[in-house]
């Protein structure tokens, strides 16, 4: 009996020994299930999150959409007048570049004048009828003749390899240059009582107004000028700054307008007394 009874409670212990490690097995995986189900919890409501976060992304390049959308249609409008202020820009800039070579040909008439004077033998002479050192006959007959000309002066008519479109640019230059310096001379005879010039002396002149020989050195100036003067001013006056060449032309306007003005009232008062 004793060794059933011994026998029996070995069982036992073998069974309590079995039950055991499957207790801790089974407490194992509770453990495991219980850590699984927050894992899940933390990913759903990281998913909650990147939904979220989607759906508010999508709501933002929405709104950048219709942004840019309305910022085109406001756009529109701006780049007309941007056009429109390229246009008036490059336009003011190419009035400035011709104010500038005006004032230029203006001072070399000038500096031509007085040199004829000291050649006569008459000393330093002040030969225009403004107080600064500047011709406006000058500025004005050289721009004439190239706008009326510009074409001309870069055509090429070739006899071989001659180009002679310059000798026709010399005979249309001396007969400009003469009937402009005709009217000038009139209109300034009528205006300030007096004649400026007078070539009653000269072979083939008109009315002491103009003459073959004046006009010849005008019209040999003014083809130097536009052939070797006028490509320089295109390359150095057309690389200063738009806003610079608008100040200096602006200036130059002020400075020739107001000597235009104190000689007129000058010769006003003149012609009163």
């Amino acid at each position: 009996m004793q060794d059933l009874f011994e026998r029996v409670e070995k069982m036992k212990e073998k069974v309590n020994g079995i039950e055991k490690p499957r207790k801790k097995e089974v407490e194992i995986k509770d453990s495991d299930l219980e850590v699984d189900e927050s894992l899940f919890e933390k990913i759903e409501k990281i998913e909650e999150k990147e939904n979220t976060f989607e759906v508010e992304n999508a709501l933002e390049n929405e709104k950048d959409k219709k942004g840019k959308k309305t910022n085109k249609k406001k756009n529109k409008e701006p780049k007309v007048l941007d056009e429109k202020q390229m246009k008036r820009s490059v336009f003011l800039k190419e009035v400035s570049f011709y104010i500038c070579a005006f004032l230029v040909y203006c001072f070399i008439g000038w500096v031509y004048e007085v040199i004829w004077e000291f050649k006569v033998g008459n000393g330093f002479v002040n030969r225009g009828f403004l107080y600064g050192p500047y011709l406006p006959i000058y500025g004005f007959g050289v721009l004439t003749l190239y706008f009326i000309l510009k074409k001309p002066l870069k055509t090429k008519i070739k006899i071989g390899k001659i180009n002679i479109m310059p000798i026709f640019v010399f005979i249309a230059i001396l007969v400009v240059a003469s009937l402009i310096e005709y009217v000038v001379s009139f209109g300034m005879e009528v205006l300030f009582q007096k004649r400026w010039w007078d070539y009653s002396y000269d072979f083939l002149n008109i009315n002491g107004r103009v003459s073959l020989r004046n006009s010849s050195l005008l019209a040999i100036g003014a083809f130097v000028l536009l052939y070797g003067v006028q490509p320089i001013l295109e390359k150095t006056i057309r690389k200063i700054n738009g806003k610079v060449l608008k100040v200096l032309a602006t200036i130059i306007v002020l400075v020739v307008g107001v000597d235009f003005i104190i000689t007129m009232l000058g010769y006003a008062n003149i012609i009163t007394i």
